[in-house]
């Protein structure tokens, strides 16, 4: 069986952007608020209700904030102001007929919120397709966060060059082997970082095997700084959009 590279072991389950996706519902008209609780109460969604701005306090619990303009205790400009100051990045929507120009002028000069009219024909299932497309976004960009911080700490060296073969990252292991700092890195070509014989090897056997599919696993002679080289186990997977992932292991990971 072959071992996962440093990189896999830390990418995020793919299947995670489906599951369900739990939506602070505020509004003070409880008729209102019961039907966006029914147009989300199945597997895909998990609604939590309220209706006052008190609901806030759920906030750093939820996906998303779906909310009416009829607050009672609040304007919804208030509303929206008290849940930025909560959480500056959650998505909002505003689910009205009719709501107050000030109102709708601050949605929509928002880029993180939107607005959908109840009386919007097939209101139901265009409420449910927003909220996806505002969530997905956020659930992406947090799991490559994570995944970055990951690949940050892993004890193995990993660096992503792109199509046009320069380094698009990499990581502190990777490039403290090599004596370079991060940052010296990216935007150089991944065959600065090999001896000339390993480049070579690199292109005539891996990259064929990597180009049908396959990922490659062998010792290759890192270039360090100084010129000197190191015998190093890698591993070289290819992407989908013809990028290269290199996970050079760990000096006591000696096995195949």
């Amino acid at each position: 069986m072959r071992r996962a590279t440093g990189l896999e072991r830390l990418v995020p389950d793919p299947d995670a952007s489906a599951s369900p996706v739990t939506v602070l519902c505020v509004d003070g008209d409880e008729s209102g608020l019961a039907d966006i609780e029914a147009a989300l109460g199945d597997d895909e969604f998990t609604p939590v209700t309220g209706t006052s701005a008190a609901a806030l306090c759920h906030v750093g619990e939820v996906d998303c904030v779906v909310s009416g303009d009829e607050l009672g205790d609040v304007t919804a400009t208030e509303f929206l102001d008290d849940l930025r100051e909560r959480d500056p990045e959650v998505p909002f929507l505003l689910h009205a007929n009719d709501p107050a120009p000030a109102l709708t002028e601050a949605v929509l000069d928002d880029e993180r919120t939107d607005f959908l009219s109840r009386d919007a024909p097939a209101a139901d299932a265009l409420l449910r397709r927003r909220i996806r497309g505002m969530v997905e976004p956020r659930r992406a960009t947090r799991a490559l966060q994570r995944l970055l911080v990951g690949v940050q700490a892993a004890r193995d060296g990993i660096a992503v060059a792109g199509p046009d073969g320069d380094f698009r990252f990499v990581n502190r292991v990777y490039a403290t082997r090599l004596g370079y700092h991060p940052d010296e890195l990216v935007g150089r070509p991944w065959r600065d970082a090999y001896a000339d014989d390993a480049v070579e090897h690199i292109e005539s056997a891996a990259l064929p095997s990597i180009e049908s599919g396959w990922r490659w696993t062998g010792r290759c002679a890192e270039r360090r700084r100084g010129g000197e080289t190191t015998p190093t186990r890698t591993c070289i997977v290819g992407l989908d959009d013809g990028s290269l992932v290199f996970t050079a292991y760990g000096a006591d990971d000696g096995g195949e």
